[in-house]
């Protein structure tokens, strides 16, 4: 099983470091549609959201987050495009536990090994999504 994993810019917030495609969930849509659009909007890649494999939750400057992650099966685009990010890569859950990354995003990484604490079921390319007071995709 492997994971899409983007490399943050050089500047800003969480320079260099290496996540899911993440995006928030708009009013009224469900996020099974923000993790096709999300993957869209930031890869360029059409995907289909299989099942959703792990929900999480955790607290960044005092808010309070819900991440859940979804399994999504690639259904069209061979090249990916992002201009948010520096680099992306297709890894497994291991590889990227070893990369620079946020606490949550290696937490997630640690779920995805089963590692961690709550697992989903399930195999595939991943791509991410996730709804929470902040409708937040991570």
């Amino acid at each position: 099983d492997q994971v899409l994993v983007l490399r943050r810019p050089e500047k800003g917030s969480f320079a260099n470091m290496w996540e899911l495609p993440r995006g928030e969930v708009h009013k009224r849509e469900k996020s099974a549609d923000a993790a096709v659009r999300v993957a869209k909007e930031l890869t360029n890649l059409d995907v289909t959201a299989q099942r959703p494999v792990m929900k999480l939750k955790h607290v960044v400057m005092r808010k309070s987050i819900s991440l859940q992650i979804w399994e999504a099966e690639r259904i069209a685009g061979r090249r990916i495009r992002t201009s948010r990010h520096a680099e992306h890569e297709w890894i497994v859950p291991r590889e990227w536990s070893e990369r620079p990354a946020s606490v949550t995003q290696r937490k997630i990484a640690r779920m995805l090994m089963g590692d961690g604490e709550k697992k989903g079921n399930g195999g595939g390319k991943k791509s991410a999504e996730a709804r929470g007071e902040e409708d937040f995709f991570g």
